[in-house]
């Protein structure tokens, strides 16, 4: 076998005296070593294909099984640690595409490793760091050449992202990850991106890299956030180390450097580094990708498992092993976990409150995994091993293995021999060897040996020049013959070394008794007549290595423990059969006066898995070792099931039994099994309340195990697998269900308290569980291998008894419905009824359920008909969920049951089994005729539209609906790829049922709360759903779609107040609330505007805490109708005219900042009639006319501005080429009009126009000379006989053609001296009836205009 020459007992060299000789033999061995490795590796380079070459696949296959058949002394780690070095000691292996495919695989074996993670990246950075010093000083060329261009920077082993040798590359980035961390180089770019918000990361890290005086400064890419999440992009979807690659970009992306001690909590800056066009790129397809992950494993949790085909010449033992791998793979589901992970960490990068540092993490939904983002804001090091698929690791290294095995079988297949005949004497195989070789060969002639380099020619000898130049060469060449004639020498010693080695393993001796005879030599004792002879004496040679020595070995050895060390090298327990087990018992009683060491080395000369004895293990089993004291390790219970050929837990075992045991004892032991964890189980107060599985949870899948191998033993007991059965079919199934079912009674039955007896089990205790919730993993292990059983058992006898007797199924059928399904727990049943659920669905379908309810409702209490409806429930619930359509006509049936007896509780836990069981995609048929299992749970609920009044809980029942109508969307959302728009139809739907409610509440106020209470658990979607803008923006659209189109709806006011106290994003909260604003007012209020409004108020709940926010966002996305809502509510709380003003100044610098559309704008004239109607009644208070005036003309210079037809911000506004007004012309006129008439009203600070006939009117005309005496008074203000002349050039204008009349209305209402300041109000009252007649929101002005003055 090829493997490093300095792997055998190299942790122990020191301790030997011919250390240093040893050493440096093999220091020869390495670099000769060295070179073979190299050749056989490239001896693939010629190949073109990306794939791994036939001689690297070899190679990397002999490290596999080199690294798993170790010595005592030899750790796999210590072995890998010496080909990763070996390899990383090749010049320029991160370039060989071959070194890099062996170390690839290497370290792979080496993640499964104990310490060889470690072990390989502290190589890997001892090698990065050796590479850093040697480019060092690259000299003036290089470091120009380095300056020129981009890419300068340390070196590195990995230039670019890879997707072949993925291994590899996540060591070699762990690796240099800690380099940057070193050189505190990520620390400080931390803290300066911390420090200086406007910095760019290019800055930083130049700054940082001059601080810490780094030869260069690595160029951006070369940093490890950005290393990382290009590895994300590059690594296959389905390799292991995918999630430990996303945790590593995590770490950095969401770290939060420390802050210093008194300071509060610094934020993160990982998005800092993704602010630049290209990395935000790149943060794009991270997103991409996260959610291409996201879906690949979601998909391939719903694939079968792979399949293993293996060669027929492969060893059978591992044969068994891959495949009860393989088998444990497609059990378990390597999935399961990843889509929990992908769910959770795609959304870390659309989360930018995780930056936050005053983010308050239990606020987050459930997920975004608190737990798991507060280590990354700690810069956890623990691995995420737990999403990492360790079974395909393993396969993968277990099927590499099988290349060097099964090559060495073809090679050793023509020189096998079988094993040595020990009975044999020593002798025996060197004679026979000797009598069968071939005759010794005389020696091979000598040939004429010629010299190994030319004579000198004589003339050479003059010249000193040409004499080196010719005496060199040969001088090299002698060298070379040297170094041959060593390495030759010291092969041929190393195989001599390695046959003396193997010497002592192929031969010893056995026991010999000898018997000498001592004869008589006195003539007197040969003449005596009592002299019988001579003398023999027998003398005990002993024999290493022999079963029968064993055991007296072993008493020697405990009699006189100072001989151990002499004594126990030649212990050798493991062939001596059944007294191995008396052996195993006999050391584990040691005395400690003895010293660990006697026991210690005593036990380690014992291996289970050299005992092949099945009747002697399972007397192992039984002895004083088992689960219950767990002085025997599990580990141990694993290797002893392996040794008998055991499958793993939830696989058949019918090919494998105990062929050497009897079924006496194959009974016996099941018997003891039963009767002895059945005393356990019910010794205990916790075991007989929670089950063994809390205290046995590493030996549960073993005692399984067995169990199914000897009741399979016992059901074939002959070796051909036939079955004698005995002329009483029906009694022998009757003794093998009662035999099976007292085996695993005391783990999957439970325990009636009261027959037990024990004062110890607490009061009102009932039926005590087998398991809890959180062991169900275990607990179906052992349910599978009792169904297994059972199939079995029912299969031998199948057809063999009468039609009236007891069979199999009658027996199990009778033991579910006595003790298995007496237990209410769900989580008990989830294990146990799958086996009878087809049998039961089928008599259930047969049941007259109308008739056995009707009978109930009539005959029994309430209570027990509301039990009867709740069993019903779940059972049509589960049956339709797991069976289909065969339930369908009797759910039919059970929709005119009268479902007002069910409880909300037992309603909630049917509810909760559908959302967990069932699959997510029921809820896309809702829009259409509801799935069996929804609609019935519809009208469960109490949706009926024949129902007039609610009874009971049955407002609760309907919120359970709709809430769980909404997880399963959520759910939907988050695993299914579908166009968004197939969930409108859900959502009407929903609403609708939601709708068909009203009226069935005892008063409106009853009707208004059940109404907001149903709609909040439908607004929780946009709370709960997976947190992508798009997704949530279109699922809110749909809320606000079907409220503009069933304006008339009752929903509208009670979707108001519910959005206000659901919706956890205030952009939604304010959409949501003028949308339902808008929609009640717009449905028409002519008649009784007043108590629209009124209505309209009592709905809104702005929230206190989030006040800010929300007027910000109704202010962003146009939410006028809801910020003058808030005025009006907020008007009745005003104690003095100043709080009232101060609601003007809000108006109008929300006026400022408006940025209205064509479809909005008419909202605004809301604010500004408040604003005239405040300002006229601080005047009429007698407040100071500065207030007034100031806000006057506030309100006009908005005006002027949004009355604009082009904008003159900026340069081109300025020169006349602003952008086009969005705005109405009729909107703009209203503007004009409104901002001349308040011009021409408010004459200075001191001057208000108030009644008819103040002077400075805008139109008032002068007639004659004034007299003489008078003074001479001031005209209008400019700015109000301009605004005056651009209004009556609108006449003009053909932009405003059709608005002609109403100009000359304003203008003339204008210029009229009898009309003042408190005529704005009407005028803009007018203006909104004559010219936003469409709008009904602003019927509190047009009723005005009519002379009726309201709010």
């Amino acid at each position: 076998m090829l493997g490093p020459p300095l792997a055998p007992d190299h942790e122990n060299d020191s301790n030997n005296e011919d250390s240093t000789s040893y050493c440096t033999n093999n220091r020869t061995k390495e670099n000769r070593f060295l070179k073979v490795v190299e050749k056989v590796i490239q001896s693939d380079h010629s190949l073109t294909s990306s794939n791994m070459g036939p001689h690297c696949k070899l190679l990397c296959s002999m490290i596999q099984v080199q690294s798993g058949f170790v010595s005592a002394r030899v750790s796999s780690t210590t072995v890998l640690e010496l080909w990763v070095r070996l390899l990383t000691s090749l010049p320029q292996w991160w370039y060989n595409t071959q070194v890099l495919q062996v170390l690839d695989s290497l370290l792979q074996t080496a993640f499964r490793c104990k310490g060889g993670e470690d072990m390989t990246i502290s190589i890997l950075y001892d090698r990065y760091k050796a590479l850093l010093s040697t480019k060092t000083d690259p000299g003036v060329l290089v470091s120009l050449v380095s300056w020129m261009s981009s890419s300068a920077g340390p070196p590195t082993f990995l230039d670019k992202p890879t997707q072949s040798d993925v291994w590899v590359a996540y060591q070699v980035l762990q690796a240099e990850s800690m380099w940057e961390e070193d050189t505190q180089l990520r620390k400080m770019l931390e803290n300066a991106l911390q420090q200086d918000s406007n910095i760019s990361v290019d800055g930083a890290v130049k700054n940082v890299s001059s601080e810490l005086h780094l030869p260069s400064a690595p160029p951006l890419h070369r940093l490890m956030i950005y290393r990382w999440a290009q590895q994300a992009l590059a690594t296959p979807l389905d390799h292991p180390l995918l999630p430990l690659v996303w945790q590593r970009f995590f770490q950095i992306y969401l770290h939060r450097p420390a802050a210093d001690s008194g300071l509060a909590g610094r934020g993160g800056v990982g998005h800092r580094f993704f602010q630049a066009h290209s990395q935000s790129s790149l943060l794009k397809k991270l997103k991409k990708r996260l959610q291409e992950a996201a879906d690949f494993h979601y998909a391939a949790s719903k694939t079968p498992a792979m399949t293993l085909d293996l060669a027929s010449e492969t060893d059978p033992a591992l044969k068994i092993t891959l495949r009860g791998l393989f088998r444990r793979i497609k059990e378990k589901n390597p999935w399961f976990q990843a889509p929990i992970l992908q769910e959770c960490i795609m959304t870390y990068p659309n989360e930018p409150r995780l930056h936050d540092p005053n983010l308050y993490l239990p606020a987050l939904p459930q997920q975004y995994d608190a737990e798991r983002l507060l280590s990354l804001f700690k810069n956890s090091q623990d691995t995420w091993l737990e999403f990492v698929d360790m079974d395909r690791v393993e396969r993968d290294i277990a099927v590499m293995a099988t290349e060097w095995i099964q090559h060495r079988q073809v090679k050793t297949a023509a020189t096998s021999r079988p094993s040595p005949d020990f009975s044999l004497p020593a002798t025996s195989p060197m004679e026979r060897h000797l009598m069968t070789s071939d005759l010794t060969q005389p020696p091979p002639s000598a040939g004429e040996q010629e010299p190994p380099v030319p004579d000198v020619p004589p003339q050479v000898l003059e010249d000193t020049t040409l004499l080196l130049a010719t005496v060199e060469p040969h001088l090299q060449h002698l060298l070379h013959q040297a170094r041959m004639f060593t390495e030759r020498e010291q092969r041929h010693l190393t195989l001599d070394n390695t046959y003396l080695d193997l010497i002592p393993d192929h031969f010893h001796n056995k026991h010999v008794s000898l018997t000498l005879q001592i004869p008589c030599h006195s003539s007197f004792s040969l003449n005596s007549p009592t002299c019988k002879g001579p003398a023999q004496i027998t003398l005990q040679e002993f024999i290493g290595k022999n079963p029968d020595e064993a055991g007296k070995l072993l008493q020697a050895t405990l009699a006189a423990p100072a001989l151990c060390g002499l004594l126990g090298p030649h212990f050798s327990p493991n062939q001596a059969g059944v007294a191995f087990i008396n052996m195993y018992t006999d050391v584990t009683r040691v005395p400690d006066s003895h010293g660990v060491d006697l026991a210690f080395m005593l036990l380690t000369k014992a291996s289970l898995a050299a005992q092949q004895d099945h009747s002697c293990l399972l007397q192992y089993c039984k002895c004083g070792h088992g689960s219950d004291s767990k002085e025997l390790s599990p580990l141990c219970w694993k290797n002893t099931l392996r040794t008998l050929g055991c499958a793993e837990m939830g696989s058949t075992a019918d090919s494998v039994t105990l062929a050497s045991l009897t079924p006496e004892q194959v009974t016996e032991t099941l018997g003891w099994l039963s009767s002895h964890y059945m005393k356990l189980r019910a010794g205990s107060q916790q075991l007989t309340v929670n089950g063994l599985y809390c205290e046995l949870q590493g030996y549960v899948q073993h005692i399984a195990q067995l169990l199914a191998l000897l009741f399979t033993t016992l059901l074939q007991t002959e070796p051909g697998g036939a079955v004698v059965p005995s002329q009483n079919f029906e009694s022998d199934v009757e003794n093998l269900w009662a035999l099976l079912q007292s085996a695993y009674e005391p783990w999957i039955a439970s325990l009636d308290a009261a027959k037990l007896g024990s004062s110890s089990i607490p009061s009102g205790v009932g039926l005590c569980m087998p398991w809890t919730e959180k062991e169900c993993e275990l607990a179906a292990g052992v349910m599978d291998n009792f169904t297994n059983c059972l199939q079995l058992l029912f299969t031998k006898y199948k057809g063999t008894l009468p039609t009236h007797s007891q069979d199999v199924l009658a027996l199990t059928w009778r033991y579910y419905a006595s003790l298995l399904a007496r237990s209410d727990q769900p989580h008990l049943l989830e294990e146990c009824h799958p086996v009878c659920q087809s049998f039961l669905c089928s008599v259930f379908i047969r049941l007259d359920c109308v008739t056995m309810v009707s009978d109930y409702c009539s005959h029994d209490l309430p209570e027990i008909v509301a039990r009867l409806h709740e069993c019903l429930l779940h059972l049509l619930v589960h049956f339709s969920v797991q069976e289909g359509e065969v339930v369908s006509g009797r759910i039919q049936e059970a929709e005119q049951f009268g479902w007002h007896f069910l409880s909300a509780a037992a309603y909630q836990n049917t509810m909760s089994w559908l959302v967990d069981a069932a699959n997510s995609d029921l809820v896309l048929f809702l829009g259409q005729p509801a799935p069996q299992p929804i609609r019935l749970m519809k009208i469960a609920a109490g949706f009926k539209p024949e129902i007039q009044v609610q009874y009971g809980d049955a407002s609760r029942k309907q919120q359970l609906y709709v809430h769980g109508v909404v997880e399963l969307v959520c759910r939907c959302v988050a695993r299914r790829k579908v166009n968004i728009s197939c969930y409108q139809p859900v959502i009407t739907g929903l609403l609708g049922d939601i709708e068909s409610l009203a009226g069935s509440a005892l008063d409106s106020h009853q009707q208004h709360s059940q109404m907001v209470a149903l709609l909040s658990e439908a607004l929780g979607l946009l709370n709960n759903c997976p947190p992508d803008e798009r997704k949530v923006e279109t699922l809110a659209r749909f809320f606000w779609e079907w409220l503009e189109s069933n304006s008339c709806s009752c929903l509208v006011l009670p979707m108001v107040t519910a959005g206000c106290r659901t919706l956890a994003s205030p952009a939604h909260m304010a959409r949501m609330v003028e949308c339902g604003i808008e929609v009640f007012l717009n449905s028409g209020l002519e008649e009784n505007v007043q108590s629209g409004w009124d209505q309209v108020l009592a709905a809104v709940e702005i929230p206190e805490l989030a006040q800010e926010d929300f007027l910000s966002e109704c202010l962003q996305h146009g939410c006028y109708l809801t910020l003058y809502a808030y005025v009006l509510q907020r008007l009745p709380m005003c104690q003095v005219p100043k709080d009232e003003m101060a609601l003007a100044d809000q108006l109008l610098s929300w006026t400022a900042a408006a940025k209205p559309r064509a479809d909005n704008e008419a909202k605004l004239l809301l604010w500004w009639w408040q604003v005239l109607r405040i300002c006229l009644q601080h005047v009429d208070r007698n407040q100071p006319l500065k207030d007034v005036f100031c806000a006057l003309m506030n309100l006009t210079s908005s005006l002027t501005t949004l009355g604009e037809d082009k904008s003159a911000a900026g340069l081109l506004g300025a020169l006349g080429l602003g952008k086009r007004s969005p705005l109405s012309h009729r909107f703009r006129l209203v503007c004009r009009g409104l901002s001349t008439f308040l011009l021409a009203q408010a004459r200075s600070v001191s001057f208000l126009r108030l009644q008819p006939g103040d002077p400075h009117a805008v139109g008032q005309v002068q007639s004659g000379p004034l007299p003489s005496m008078l003074p001479v008074t001031e005209g209008a203000s400019p700015k109000a006989v301009q605004s005056l002349a651009n209004l009556e050039s609108l006449q003009t204008n053909k932009q405003y053609s059709s608005l002609k009349s109403h100009i000359q209305y304003i203008y003339g209402f204008t210029v009229d001296p009898l009309h003042t300041l408190r005529d704005a109000p009407p005028l803009l009252a007018h203006l909104s009836k004559v010219l936003f007649q469409d709008q009904n929101y602003l019927s509190l002005l047009h009723i005005q205009a009519q002379g009726t003055y309201g709010r």
